[in-house]
This record gives structure tokens, C-alpha cells and sequence, in this order.
């Protein structure tokens, strides 16, 4: 690969971790395998079991322990757990999407067709194709650290001006840790970003891509039906909430803008019946408004609240939400 690269000369030896050997190691993989014990070789379905249901367990337990408790705090201490918790829970995350990786290397039982379903399940369910990481991810072993083979995380040549020159900065440096932790999978998945250089446009969620073989193709399509089921899955969770039609467009509010009102079609001063019942024309409005109050009762919100000063008050004071006291 050649020697590793200095972009800071200041970095002392003793702050450097040793490179390995570059001669031909004098032993072969074979002579590995002989030294480990075989019992490390069995993959024992009942306790590959264990550690998948243990770490959905602790999932559940952050959850739980985070949606009833969390909201109890006062500030700041509110603000402390937040991010505590998102620590905790996306580390217990990486634990089922780490037994996810190793189904699709076949180590979690002695059944392909299981690990294959089990493992499409759960990357599905963390936003990751499942075949088609892992093919990829197939080549990457078989190419480990290969400056020109590797699949990903190929390391950036002393010839890449634009990142020796541009980003090997403090400035630089702080914008690829942002990258890194928060784009990195999403935009190697998408376009290929970190990944080895092809002809064309290469996608994991693409089937043509140069990695895959026509025997492969189908199930890309698979994997990307999965994320489309897990994103569905995902939206009518944030929907599932006590929310009904009728109920949201009560929510909105009647507002006297004076002179305004009839620049603006009666838009504001008629603004819940426009929700109810979009199809009457602005000039019925303020007349249907006043036939169906006696039906809204409660209903029907007015707020004869000065504009600016119900404007400055938003802004002061409509930051959140958060639910009712034992919703």
C-alpha cells in the first residue's frame, strides 16, 4: 500500500502506532485456523438467539425508560438526558445492526436461508440494504486495504490536492468529522462516495452497479424494497398518534386583521371553515362561519389578540410542543 501517510510532521514516533510488516508474513490463514480453538468456529443458533433478543431487550428498556421519565425532568436536566439517551440508544442500535453484519457473513446459525432473512429484516429496519451491503461488503474482505481493489475507506493518496491542500485543516478536519459520523453510510449507499472509483453511476441501491452479478441483481431489487417497507414503517409510526383530520383543522384559529380581512379574502378572519371545508369560495366564508359556530361550540377558536402583539408572542412563547399530562 505503500507507507502511511504524515500530514502532520509534528506527530512524534511514540504517538504513532507501529505499521505492520510489509514482508510476506511467514505463516498462511491456514495456520491461523489451526490455532484457534474449534469450538470458536460453531455458530450456535440458540446463543447467536440470545444476544439478538438481549440487545432488542436493552433497546426496549432505553425506550421505555426514556419516554416516561426524560419528560418528568425540569430543565436543564431535560437537555442533558436528551442527548445522553440518543448516545445510549443509537450505541445499542449498532449492537443489532452489528448481529445484522454478521448474518450476512453467515456466522450467526448454520442456516443460509435464515441468516439471509433474519439479517434482511434487521438492516432493512436500520436503513441498509442487506444484499447489496453485502456483496459489497464480500468484496471489501476479499480486497481488504487494496489501494486499487478495495470496495470503501480507501485511503486518500498525497496526490488528492483537494484534500491535502483543502481540507487537511483544523476547519477541514472538524467539516469530515461532521461528515464522516452523519453522512458517510447514507452517501457510500447512494453514490458510491468512499467507495472504489467505476465507470458510470454506482449505487447500492442500483442493480447494474459493476460489483454485482446478473445471479446477484434480483435480490438488490430485495433489499431495496426493504428500505421501502422500513420507511413506511417509519412514517406511520411518527403518524400514529391521537391526531384525527377534523381535530387538526379545529387547531387552526380564527385572527381579525381589520382593513386586511378583505384584502385577503376573508383567508384569516374565515380560517377554520377554509380548513373544514376548502371548497367555498372566500366570499361565503365569514356567512358559513357564523352558521356552523353554533355546532363547533368549544370547537371554534377566535383570538382577537392585536397582530403584532400576537405575532411577538408566538415568537416568544410557541417554541415546542409536547403532549398533555397523561396523554
Amino acid at each position: 500500500m505503500g507507507a502511511g501517510g504524515r500530514m502532520n510532521e509534528a506527530t512524534t514516533d511514540k504517538d504513532v502506532l507501529k505499521r505492520v510488516p510489509t514482508a510476506k508474513t511467514p505463516f498462511e490463514i491456514s495456520d491461523l485456523k489451526k490455532a484457534i480453538p474449534p469450538h470458536c468456529f460453531k455458530r450456535s443458533l440458540a446463543t447467536s438467539s440470545y444476544y439478538l433478543f438481549r440487545d432488542i431487550a436493552i433497546c426496549y428498556t432505553f425506550y421505555y425508560l426514556t419516554s416516561n421519565y426524560i419528560p418528568l425532568l425540569h430543565k436543564p436536566f431535560n437537555y442533558i438526558a436528551w442527548p445522553i439517551y440518543w448516545f445510549c440508544q443509537g450505541s445499542s442500535f449498532m449492537e443489532i445492526w452489528s448481529i445484522g453484519h454478521d448474518l450476512g457473513h453467515h456466522a450467526f446459525s448454520e442456516y443460509q436461508w435464515l441468516d439471509d432473512t433474519l439479517g434482511f429484516v434487521l438492516h432493512s429496519s436500520f436503513l441498509t440494504p442487506y444484499f447489496s451491503f453485502k456483496y459489497s461488503h464480500r468484496s471489501h474482505h476479499a480486497h481488504t486495504n487494496s489501494m486499487e481493489y478495495d470496495e470503501v475507506w480507501i485511503p486518500k493518496r498525497k496526490a488528492d490536492t483537494l484534500y491535502s491542500e483543502v481540507l487537511n485543516n483544523p476547519l477541514g478536519n472538524l467539516f469530515m468529522t461532521v461528515v464522516r459520523l452523519l453522512l458517510s453510510f447514507p452517501m457510500y449507499f447512494t453514490f458510491n462516495i468512499h467507495g472504489r472509483e467505476c465507470d458510470g453511476f454506482v449505487s447500492h441501491f442500483y442493480p447494474q452497479r459493476p460489483l454485482f452479478n446478473d445471479s446477484e441483481r434480483k435480490l438488490i431489487w430485495l433489499s431495496d424494497a426493504g428500505m421501502l417497507v422500513a420507511f413506511y414503517a417509519l412514517y406511520k409510526i411518527a403518524a400514529a398518534t391521537k391526531w384525527d383530520w377534523i381535530r387538526g383543522a379545529l387547531s387552526t384559529v380564527d385572527r381579525d386583521y381589520g382593513i386586511f380581512n378583505t384584502i385577503f379574502h376573508d383567508l384569516t378572519c374565515a380560517h377554520v371553515v377554509h380548513h373544514l371545508i376548502s371548497t367555498i369560495p372566500h366570499y361565503h366564508t365569514v356567512e358559513a362561519t357564523e352558521a356552523i359556530k353554533p355546532i363547533l361550540g368549544d370547537y371554534y377558536k377566535y383570538d382577537d389578540t392585536p397582530i403584532l402583539k400576537a405575532f411577538w408572542r408566538e415568537i416568544k412563547e410557541c417554541i415546542f410542543v409536547e403532549p398533555d399530562e397523561g396523554a
